[in-house]
């Protein structure tokens, strides 16, 4: 199978309730949906996924991600950086120590506690990751630094999933990141219903998650260009006036300034 037909197959066992999760599966902490831990066990569930997960909190989705699979996978995070206090980043950090602990089975897993952005963050995640899992600061410029980071990390091919893409600084993040790789779209999914929001406002913060898809997962199948930037026009269709505005103003930056 194709990268196409492995995200179309696990997003349709997802939507079925079907993984190979356990039905006591700990959500102690676990800030993602059961259909969008589901999601992951079934995308890593076939031959030659090498994963990337930039924002790993608690280790319910890496964890999911490992349950039954044996496959190449990096954690990248920074509990004591973001979590206060102290004492709850200990607790979330030694949560995702015991989940990676009980399903890391066979999988070859490295954690690494470092910023995305910095350089040799990038160097030690090496190269070929051809399932990148973002679900950390969902910022606009946050979004858009982490993906852009890890760019050469990236295979040719790769599959995209974004937790939290109601929010619209998520939704705008990944467009500038899209915008500036170049990368063509083999497949576009937003997963669940929640309306989009601003998280970053206080009515924002007042918006409640889904069960099932939490704030909304996006699974995308992009192809890295050869060179030069190429925003397709199915991402026109796909992608909300904000994000689209920003990619605009992100190629006549490009186009005046040049390479």
């Amino acid at each position: 199978m194709n990268l196409v037909e492995i995200a179309r197959a696990a997003a349709r066992e997802a939507r079925a309730g079907r993984s190979k999760l356990p039905a006591d599966f700990s959500t102690e902490e676990a800030l993602s949906g059961v259909k969008g831990r589901a999601l992951l066990n079934n995308l890593c569930g076939h031959p030659g996924i090498r994963l990337l997960e930039i924002g790993a909190y608690a280790g319910s989705t890496l964890a999911s991600a490992l349950c039954g699979n044996e496959i190449d996978a990096v954690a990248v995070d920074t509990w004591y950086e973001f979590i206060m206090p102290s004492e709850r980043a200990s607790r979330v950090k030694r949560l995702f120590d015991e989940r990676l602990a009980r399903y890391r089975g066979r999988s070859r897993v490295r954690v690494i506690e470092r910023s995305i952005y910095l350089p040799e963050t990038a160097r030690e995640i090496g190269r070929g990751i051809n399932l990148c899992f973002f679900d950390a600061d969902h910022t606009t410029v946050a979004t858009e630094r982490s993906l852009l980071a890890v760019r050469d990390c990236l295979a040719y091919e790769f599959i995209l999933l974004v937790d939290d893409y109601a929010m619209i600084s998520t939704q705008c993040g990944v467009a500038r990141a899209i915008a500036a790789l170049g990368c063509e779209v083999l497949e576009w999914q937003v997963l669940g219903a929640h309306p989009t929001f601003d998280w970053y406002t206080p009515e924002g913060q007042r918006e409640r998650e889904d069960r099932d898809w939490w704030f909304n997962y996006l699974l995308a199948v992009l192809r890295k260009p050869g060179r030069g930037m190429a925003t397709s026009r199915f991402i026109k269709q796909v992608l909300p006036a904000p994000a689209l505005h920003l990619i605009r103003r992100i190629r006549t930056r490009k186009q005046a300034t040049g390479p």
